[in-house]
């Protein structure tokens, strides 16, 4: 199936949207379907198309299931329908992440009372639990957070709402420093350990800032020396001994008193500058205006 399959291209939601997407004086709340999959049930003639056989016995789908290609996106597309909607319709801010939503306070009015912020984000998740439900879908009541807050988790980034803040959750930072130290000790890392680490190190880019992208650098440059055969093979363990992975080292000791002294980054704010330039098509006369934060400035003509 999946040789004949082809899923299009589609873009998820991120947690950078957060900023433009949200209120900065709301509230928030969070949903994760249970097996999402299960909700998009297949015709009976279609149900032969996946399976499996276990001491003879052959069992097959009657939903939605894991490992066909087009699955991603045919789920994506219809919960970003439902989010969609609800902003349309209801005013509610959201984010998508395949099973995973982010929703807030909703947008317009004047009242920015604690009072009404929660009220405001109370509606919104009771409609997206009642749309879900019309939908088809379960909610997983473990992984989400249903009551209105100030800060939660999402897609592993701690998100402060009420400081406009993004933090590295302790867990995680834990486990990235557990990483790094040991790495250190041992004086070598494996292909797959030093990939683990470069992916880890770059999710924090949010709650860490721009850093995150500098001091990578060296470890991708690593990655990139192996796939091309110019350093050792990529079953072999990288030694950091030595001046040719100074850099290497170098970045991971930055890295560890990195996550150790600093921790949090603001969100960003969310506008735009244009630059206009009209001309008459004349080869003698000119003019041109720049346009930023709602004034228009405009040079003389020439």
């Amino acid at each position: 199936m999946n040789l004949w399959g082809d899923p299009g291209p589609f873009t998820l939601d991120t947690v950078g949207q957060v900023p433009e997407t949200f209120r900065r004086d709301g509230l928030l709340c969070n949903y994760d379907h249970k097996s999402g999959y299960h909700a998009f049930g297949f015709e009976e003639a279609e149900q032969g198309y996946f399976g499996f056989s276990i001491n003879g016995f052959y069992f097959v789908f009657a939903a939605g299931c894991f490992g066909w290609n087009c699955m991603p996106e045919i789920y994506h597309i219809a919960h970003m329908a439902l989010l969609q909607f609800a902003q349309k319709w209801f005013d509610i801010p959201s984010l998508g992440y395949l099973d995973d939503a982010l929703c807030g306070s909703q947008w317009g009015g004047n009242d920015s009372s604690p009072t009404e912020l929660y009220r405001t984000a109370r509606i919104g998740v009771e409609v997206f639990l009642w749309l879900n439900f019309l939908a088809g879908y379960s909610i997983s009541l473990k992984k989400s957070v249903l009551e209105p807050c100030g800060g939660l988790v999402w897609l592993g980034i701690l998100i402060d709402a009420q400081e406009n803040m993004f933090y590295i959750p302790e867990p995680k930072k834990a486990a990235v420093m557990t990483l790094l130290c040991e790495v250190r000790e041992q004086g070598s890392i494996s292909l797959r350990e030093l990939e683990s680490l470069a992916g880890k190190c770059m999710s924090l880019h949010l709650a860490v800032g721009e850093a995150a992208k500098t001091f990578t650098r060296a470890f991708f440059d690593v990655l990139v020396m192996v796939r091309a055969g110019r350093l050792g093979g990529r079953k072999r363990s990288i030694s950091l001994a030595g001046q040719r992975q100074a850099k290497l080292r170098e970045a991971i000791d930055v890295w560890i008193r990195f996550l150790d002294v600093f921790d949090g980054a603001p969100w960003l704010l969310t506008r735009h500058t244009s630059l206009r330039i009209q001309t008459d098509a004349s080869g003698r006369r000119w003019g041109g205006g720049i346009e930023g934060c709602g004034s228009v400035h405009r040079p003389s003509s020439g």
